[in-house]
C-alpha cells in the first residue's frame, strides 16, 4: 500500500499566467465569454479543458473545474 502525505497543500497553477491558445480555441473563449450560457462541443484532444480554464481565468469566476 502506498502512503501519501496529505498535510501539504498542492501547488496551484498561476492564475495570471499567459496561455498560448490555438486560433479556434481563442474563438471559443471569445464566444463563450460573450454569452451567459454555453456548451462547447469539440473532438477529443481539441483542448476543451484548456478553453474552460481560460474562460474561468478571463471572466475571473471563482469555481472548481472537475475533469
Amino acid at each position: 500500500m502506498t502512503e501519501f502525505d496529505v498535510s501539504e497543500e498542492p501547488e496551484l497553477a498561476n492564475a495570471n499566467s499567459n496561455v498560448n491558445l490555438r486560433g479556434y480555441q481563442q474563438e471559443l473563449v471569445d464566444g463563450v465569454c460573450k454569452l451567459k450560457n454555453s456548451l462547447v462541443v469539440a473532438p477529443t484532444g481539441s483542448g476543451k479543458t484548456l478553453v474552460a480554464a481560460e474562460v474561468i481565468r478571463v471572466s475571473k469566476l471563482s469555481c472548481m473545474l472537475s475533469v
